[in-house]
């Protein structure tokens, strides 16, 4: 029982720091400013032909 207790609360801590580490990084990431406009159809032909240079 007691080792059942030691791994559930080992469980919690990794969630907590986990959880901590996830909100420090949404934090970060909100205090870098906005990204800009993204050019979906251009992302999608710069991975196309990156996909097509690794697999020749």
């Amino acid at each position: 029982m007691r080792e059942a207790l030691r791994l559930m609360e080992r469980h919690e801590q990794a969630e907590a720091a986990k959880l901590q580490w996830l909100q420090q990084a949404y934090r970060e990431g909100a205090a870098s400013g906005d990204a800009g406009e993204l050019d979906f159809a251009a992302l999608k032909a710069e991975a196309r032909a990156t996909l097509s240079e690794k697999a020749k």
